[in-house]
């Protein structure tokens, strides 16, 4: 390709995926350019957290358990991510390893979808998918606030144990009321 490179004009698929045309190339991954690191220097603090933090499990059991006996548990998909971005309430900064070259601008919004270089994806995989990445686990992936902040994957995890704990906590009622 010796031509300028243009950027090319992203086209929304039926099922919410970023399409570009055959004749465009997608955007290249997010690279500092030469002193340029800004936010994104770290020390070599994330690569220690990354090295003694554990994944979450997609579903734990006592997830498994919950969705089994008709929780309304939230699982890892657009409405898992839609529902964690409701009660945040506002548009919160996403931070990302350096080697996944996630741009500055990424964001969870209010309403639950993610914003990455201007465009906006219903879910992590989409986003992950469109940027090359798409053998990574986003939820485990991507961190709330800053590298210190909670992933995705474990802010679901919480407001599914608040979940358990509300319904545990609430009273059984069996058979008719009396009036």
């Amino acid at each position: 390709f010796s031509g300028p490179r243009t950027k090319p004009t992203p086209r929304l698929r039926a099922h919410g995926a970023v399409a570009y045309s055959t004749d465009e190339e997608p955007p290249a991954p997010f690279a500092p350019q030469g002193g340029e690191e800004g936010s994104l220097t770290d020390g070599g603090a994330m690569d220690a957290a990354v090295a003694s933090s554990v994944d979450v499990e997609a579903d734990s059991p006592e997830v498994v358990a919950a969705r089994e006996a008709g929780l309304p548990v939230l699982d890892r998909d657009e409405d898992g991510l839609r529902a964690l971005g409701q009660i945040l309430g506002e548009d919160v900064p996403l931070v990302a390893r350096t080697d996944l070259r996630m741009p500055s601008d990424l964001a969870l919004t209010g309403s639950g979808a993610i914003r990455c270089d201007g465009l906006t994806y219903p879910s992590i995989e989409i986003l992950f998918s469109a940027r090359g990445i798409a053998d990574y686990d986003g939820w485990n992936e991507l961190y709330l606030g800053d590298r210190l902040g909670p992933t995705l994957a474990e802010s679901l995890a919480e407001i599914n144990r608040e979940i358990m704990r509300e319904y545990a906590d609430a009273p059984v009622h069996r058979g008719p009321a009396r009036h």
